[in-house]
């Protein structure tokens, strides 16, 4: 079992399909998480604020810490370390000292202005609900500083391609806020599921130390912020830090709009966009961190060819698994929601206005995946400028967007409570901005890097070498796509009629039958039409398999 924790993953689709395996286990938790989370408190007062109460430790933390590692960390660690195992490690102690330090001491300071920053954020919230989410933030101020430290180490483990001990590392976060709904919240109410949350940060920081100190990492206390890859690191980090202070801002500002709508719109905004980062998990985020080390090799070495050929891969594996599923989250929206959300004190109108909320967030899916790919093929020869520019740009698109569409989606669905909907297509239309904003700039780049090699280039030239596979692999996917999606609601209007739809199991039936139907259905067609990512994955799977079976054999 050690052995298995502690063996290198080289390939990035075999790395991606352990983190997502990871990620799933960990996205299946997030999913019993919120609906305990739901079926215990409901979308109300409660719920929102303890939602709320994430806004400025999350921002603490992603700022600081995650601005620093994916911006710059492991491209520095794997140059440091070509050349000397010692300067990577004193790199890494350099890291958690300086920057544990920095967390502690912005969670003091936002600790004494925490009534200030949450009445700026929070605005309609009032009395109990204003108190209560001043103490809950307070609280929180503890998890910022675990999961900065888990953050350093799980980079670590990133560059040493060790992906599945830090793809595990969430699930024990969720283990942790799952303990603390179920066995302190019927005691300490809604203050348990806080308590879980610092549970949780602190079993996802400890799990990754252990395989951290077998890779070779020894702790020093040193700070030595004048080192020149520290400083490098500090340089880096600067636009990465502000590029994520965008992206929070639309968070925040989509927060403070929300506080002002009903009762429950902070938790269904919230809500319906955990049930999306199930599929950013699987998707997005493994194949993100699974492409970012060779992607920085191959940066490192000026192989631009090999680096415009692994991306387009990336980007058009990923396109392949993100674009159905957003089909399927949009047809099938009602169904997964009341299936997931739908028990306790979450009643059939919060799960529509939640699952309207995520079928509009679903429209910006393949986008936010493609951001989380792209971004890192610019911090992977060093660029953090030309993300920053992107967040904010599509920060500002988010911010417009959402002062407008919550008044205009209570207008066109004619229902008062349907302003949240709005809030979940304003961040939708953000990374829509961001990602049509880093395509652009990828193109520029790589046609000027080398110009007889276009990346992506315009629909209406002749289509040349990877700009080809893509937009030809990108027409099979929607085409089947779309066939599936008519496939699965004719299968939901047949079943509709024969289950009772006021019954758990009836509502699953027409959930899972129409579903797995449709999830045949495009990988059939996608077969059929000779799509290479089809085969691609067939190949990993089938390529696993065998080594799963041979390794059986030996055992045997």
């Amino acid at each position: 079992m050690l052995r298995l924790f502690a063996r290198p993953i080289h390939s990035i689709t075999g790395a991606a399909m352990v983190i997502a395996g990871a990620g799933f286990a960990s996205r299946l938790l997030g999913v019993v998480r919120d609906r305990i989370l739901a079926g215990t408190f409901g979308a109300g007062d409660l719920l929102d604020a303890y939602y709320a109460a994430f806004r400025i430790p999350d921002l603490l933390f992603k700022v600081i810490i995650a601005g620093a590692l994916s911006a710059g960390f492991i491209p520095l660690f794997l140059e440091l370390k070509g050349k000397k195992d010692e300067a990577a490690w004193k790199l890494t102690s350099r890291a958690i000292n300086v920057f544990g330090t920095v967390l502690i001491a912005g969670a003091a300071v936002l600790y004494v202005f925490t009534p200030f920053i949450t009445r700026l954020i929070a605005p309609g919230f009032e009395g109990e609900q204003f108190d209560l989410t001043v103490r809950l933030t307070r609280l929180m101020f503890l998890s910022p500083l675990f999961l900065g430290l888990s953050s350093i180490f799980g980079s670590v483990l990133q560059a040493q391609k060790l992906f599945l001990i830090n793809a595990l590392a969430p699930v024990l976060y969720n283990v942790g806020i799952i303990a603390g709904v179920l066995v302190l919240a019927p005691y300490y109410g809604i203050w348990g599921a806080a308590y879980g949350v610092i549970a949780g940060a602190f079993l996802h920081f400890i799990v990754q130390i252990p395989s951290c100190i077998r890779a070779g990492f020894r702790y020093r206390f040193i700070f030595g912020i004048r080192d020149s890859a520290f400083l490098t690191l500090i340089r880096l980090m600067i636009p990465r830090a502000l590029t994520l202070a965008a992206y929070q801002v639309t968070i925040i500002v989509v927060t403070l709009f929300a506080t002002l709508l009903t009762d429950g719109s902070v938790a269904m905004i919230q809500l319906a966009d955990n049930m999306q980062g199930v599929a950013v998990g699987l998707f997005g985020v493994s194949f993100a961190l699974a492409a970012f080390p060779a992607l920085s090799e191959m940066a490192s070495k000026k192989d631009v060819r090999g680096f415009i050929d692994q991306l387009s891969s990336v980007t058009r594996q990923v396109l392949y698994l993100v674009v159905p599923v957003s089909f399927l989250f949009i047809v099938l929206r009602t169904e997964l929601v009341r299936v997931i959300l739908g028990s306790g004190h979450f009643d059939w109108e919060d799960t529509i206005l939640t699952a309207d909320t995520m079928a509009f967030l679903s429209i910006g899916l393949f986008a936010l995946c493609l951001v989380l790919v792209f971004v890192r093929a610019f911090y992977a020869w060093q660029d953090t400028k030309t993300p920053l520019m992107a967040a904010v740009f599509g920060t500002l698109g988010g911010v417009v967007s959402a002062y407008f569409f919550k008044d205009l989606f209570v207008v066109w669905f004619n229902d008062a409570d349907a302003g949240v909907i709005g809030l979940g297509a304003a961040l939708s239309l953000s990374q829509l901005i961001n990602l049509g904003f880093l395509w652009i700039m990828l193109r520029r780049r790589f046609n000027t890097a080398e110009p007889r090699f276009q990346f992506l280039g315009s629909i209406t030239k002749r289509f040349s070498g990877t700009e080809k596979n893509i937009v030809v692999s990108l027409l099979k996917i929607v085409g089947a796509s779309v066939v599936m999606l008519l496939v699965v609601q004719a299968l939901k209007e047949v079943i509709g009629v024969r289950v009772d739809l006021q019954t758990f199991w009836g509502v699953f039936a027409r959930l899972v039958v129409p579903g797995t139907v449709g999830v045949i259905v495009y990988c059939a067609l996608t077969a059929l039409l000779k799509s290479p990512e089809w085969e691609m994955f067939r190949e990993s799977a089938r390529r696993k398999w065998l080594r799963l079976r041979a390794g059986q054999e030996i055992e045997g």
